[in-house]
């Protein structure tokens, strides 16, 4: 959407007495100026999460944890909040002052009377609460301006009210439900990018996960199918029209060390209970009243914690080595940099071949993918100790899980002993019985024996 053809026309500035003629919001004109792009968005998605799923059920994502480790995952995490930095800005600046009452609801909740279950379960909802409330007081009370231009008005609540009377009460998500997808070569290499950065965080978050919940050493075929299934994911995103895909989320591993709730039962009840909430039109529109600054407030935490957990991969790496800083600091300033300077300089890309300049356009204006490349050639390239970049300490710390080749906790549900009568299961990179070809051969040989 970085690419000039694609850019959304409301955002879109105009100098001296130059005009742009916008379409009424809702009309059918306004439907079709964003069902068009939103298309391209799914009909990418869905190229690159069939990419994905081969990672998955080929069992490649196995091949390349060869050259990825510790610094790379961390990198690339820390660079994908990085990169909303600015996103964040914009959303606070409209009221700073609820911005940072929404980060001070937050803090207190979760960190000064956590001793409280509900204020330790559920911080994040009292803070939006509690913030969306003082906005509303402040907005009948006549504290916020009603100026369109004026500093404040961006925290009115009355602002997208017209969305919430505007939605119907019920409204069923079905494929195609925006248009059927187009596909974009440029567009699909940009969705490649956030793919691959996308297994890199999975990986990291899938032993996370696994420490918190003690449910032992996620074995090869275990982490196969998160893969697989998180493209299979991203697929129906895409054929639905949601223009973005699902992929395993940091913060929930906090929540689980937090709430000490890791069932999968709990799991799929919430799920449930999303999918009933997506069918409820008001339910959706009555979220997106939520003003910005405070959205702004809430993100400030939220993605904190996501390049926290980012950097948090650093403590199995040796910090103390100019050889890691180097690679560290790097990365993150060329995936920063570059990215932002190509976004505000597209035309700069001119090779002669337009469909070449959108490719590498796309792809070197994507943060998290410049970060991770350069993180990944650096730390394969540079000259260390598997000790030193921190692959030693990572394997050690995996090591602590038990390898759970007893239990049944990442078996397949309901079906499993079914699958468990036929051998060619152990051919399967995503069933349970999974073996690589090394194990085989030696239990035929002791079989032999």
């Amino acid at each position: 959407m970085s690419q000039p053809e694609w850019r959304c026309p409301f955002n879109e500035e105009t100098s001296g007495n130059d005009t742009i003629n916008l379409p009424e919001v809702g009309s059918q004109q306004h439907r079709l100026l964003w069902t068009r792009r939103l298309s391209v968005v799914s009909g990418s998605l869905m190229v690159a999460s069939v990419f994905q799923m081969f990672l998955g059920v080929t069992g490649l994502v196995g091949f390349l944890l060869r050259f990825i480790g510790p610094i790379t995952i961390s990198v690339v995490t820390s660079s994908i909040s990085l990169s909303l930095f600015p996103i964040i800005t914009s959303y606070a600046q409209k009221q700073w002052y609820i911005a940072f009452a929404t980060i001070a609801f937050v803090v207190t909740f979760s960190q000064y009377l956590k001793r409280w279950k509900i204020c330790e379960l559920f911080p994040i909802l009292l803070s939006v609460g509690l913030s969306w409330l003082l906005c509303f007081v402040l907005t009948v009370t006549g504290v916020f301006t009603d100026d369109p231009n004026g500093w404040g008005y961006g925290a009115r609540t009355d602002i997208k009210t017209d969305v919430l009377t505007k939605t119907s009460w019920f409204r069923f998500p079905h494929p195609g439900q925006f248009g059927w997808p187009s596909v974009s070569i440029a567009g699909t290499c940009g969705m490649l990018a956030g793919v691959i950065a996308s297994v890199m965080e999975s990986i990291g978050d899938y032993y996370a996960c696994a420490l918190q919940s003690d449910a032992g050493k996620p074995p090869s075929h275990a982490i196969n199918r998160g893969i697989a299934v998180e493209g299979l994911g991203c697929l129906l995103c895409g054929l639905w029209g949601a223009g973005i895909g699902t992929t395993s989320y940091s913060e929930n591993i906090g929540a689980i060390s937090i709430t000490r709730v890791a069932s999968r039962t709990v799991s799929l009840v919430a799920g449930c209970i999303f999918m009933i909430m997506g069918c409820i039109g008001k339910v959706a529109a009555l979220f997106v009243t939520i003003p910005e600054p405070v959205l702004g407030g809430l993100f400030h935490v939220t993605l904190g914690m996501v390049l926290s957990v980012g950097l948090s991969n650093l403590q199995f790496v040796d910090m103390s080595s100019p050889r890691n800083i180097f690679v560290v600091g790097t990365s993150i300033s060329i995936g920063q940099t570059l990215p932002n300077w190509l976004n505000a300089n597209i035309s700069s890309i001119n090779t002669g071949i337009t469909l070449l300049d959108q490719i590498i356009n796309v792809l070197l204006g994507t943060h998290m993918f410049v970060a991770g490349m350069a993180a990944c050639f650096l730390d394969n390239t540079v000259s260390g100790t598997r000790e030193e970049r921190g692959f030693t300490r990572w394997k050690k710390s995996t090591d602590i899980l038990k390898e759970n080749t007893d239990s049944n906790v990442y078996d397949f549900p309901f079906f499993q002993n079914f699958l468990n009568r036929f051998s060619w299961t152990s051919y399967i990179p995503v069933c349970p019985a999974f073996q690589s070809k090394k194990k085989r051969e030696n239990a035929t040989q002791q079989t032999h024996f």
